[in-house]
């Protein structure tokens, strides 16, 4: 007799419309995971590249000087040789890349390898 109809907009924090509303709306869709993702990165794998061989480009393209530099020269003194592999081997630490992709940015990775083994006869 005395009941009156229940009316939930009167009680907008009943279970029912508190629970509607915490779902998403129709629209959203949860973002499309590409195959190029690199390991828990989020970004493309190529997108990593680009920024590693942007961040180190100016660096590589000294270094690459250097060694043309050195090897116009008849001679090589051992002290400057060991500075070039020494800026060499920083600048790959700074990327965590390999010379094959360092290569992109006219790496002298030939140039290096027999650097390296000069080095090695000379110590």
């Amino acid at each position: 007799a005395g009941t009156a109809a229940f009316d939930q907009r009167q009680c907008p924090d009943t279970p029912q419309t508190y629970h509607a509303r915490q779902q998403p709306s129709p629209a959203w869709q949860p973002p499309q995971q590409s195959q190029e993702l690199f390991g828990p990165f989020p970004r493309a794998r190529s997108t990593v590249l680009q920024q590693k061989l942007n961040e180190v480009a100016v660096d590589a393209e000294a270094l690459r000087r250097r060694v043309d530099e050195a090897l116009a020269r008849p001679h090589i003194h051992p002290a400057e040789l060991q500075q070039i592999l020494k800026t060499a081997d920083s600048l790959q630490a700074k990327t965590q890349l390999p010379d094959s992709e360092l290569e992109r940015l006219a790496w002298p990775t030939q140039v290096l390898a027999q650097m390296r083994e000069a080095a090695g006869c000379l110590e």
